[in-house]
């Protein structure tokens, strides 16, 4: 069930995340991060299951505009300020109803990249408007995140916190895929459960908080928290046991 989310969202900001507004790099640079990232989430589906996990942090920014956050890459095709846009492509991860017995009867995923688009605005402050767009070739799906970004900078002596609200928005097709169920498929795996068919529209809505420590001019730690809520259709759906989700992390990068 840790794969019920099939792109990676931004819940909470992160100092490894992108940057909205940021200056132009010289030509012929780069901008990179490294680390490790622990992250502890209960499972949608049962209220005592939870995982941790031990994940990459990765980033990189290229004078050019192109850029690599994690499990998405694109390219800045914007020279404004305060204005970023261009194209994504992003991994969607991917299940099998064998996975887990909570999950007989739902649609088989294969892992495969997405192409989107994102736009980023600066609304001044450290208010930063972000929003990208997926398309899921698989089953002609689209799914929209779309969420604003607070950041505090300098609170304390090299620490900083950003506070983020969210929201993550799908049609009816990607809904079906992630939450819906086949009566037959279900039966077949040996599970009575009636066919369910989710409508498009609110996946999850989300709040976070972000706090940045910068140990040196190098080395940095990143920790948040994020709480994510379940739009009715999906918190409806039979693979579902619980709607809020509370996600902790915590990582250390290192920046060349």
């Amino acid at each position: 069930m840790k794969k019920l989310f099939l792109i990676l969202s931004c819940c909470a900001s992160s100092a490894f995340a992108q940057s909205v507004g940021s200056d132009l790099m010289p030509d012929g640079s780069k901008d990179m991060y490294v680390g490790l990232r622990i992250s502890t989430t209960p499972h949608y589906a049962k209220l005592s299951d939870e995982w941790t996990s031990l994940t990459p942090l990765l980033k990189i920014e290229w004078s050019s505009g192109l850029f690599m956050y994690g499990n998405e890459l694109g390219m800045k095709l914007s020279s404004t300020p305060g204005i970023e846009y261009g194209p994504l492509l992003g991994y969607q991860n991917g299940r099998a109803p064998a996975d887990d017995w909570r999950l007989r009867g739902s649609e088989t995923i294969a892992g495969t990249f997405n192409p989107g688009a994102f736009i980023n605005i600066d609304l001044g402050a450290q208010l930063h408007l972000t929003s990208s767009l997926y398309y899921l070739h698989s089953v002609n799906g689209l799914q929209l995140f779309t969420g604003l970004q607070k950041t505090f900078a300098e609170i304390a002596p090299h620490h900083s916190v950003t506070l983020s609200a969210g929201l993550m928005l799908a049609n009816r097709a990607t809904m079906q895929q992630q939450y819906g169920i086949n009566h037959a498929a279900a039966a077949a795996a040996g599970v009575e459960r009636d066919n369910y068919a989710p409508g498009g529209g609110l996946v999850n809505a989300s709040v976070g908080a972000n706090w940045n420590w910068a140990l040196s001019s190098s080395w940095m730690v990143n920790s948040g928290v994020a709480l994510r809520r379940l739009g009715r259709d999906a918190a409806d759906s039979p693979i579902v046991g619980r709607r809020n989700l509370i996600t902790y992390s915590t990582g250390l990068g290192y920046r060349f």
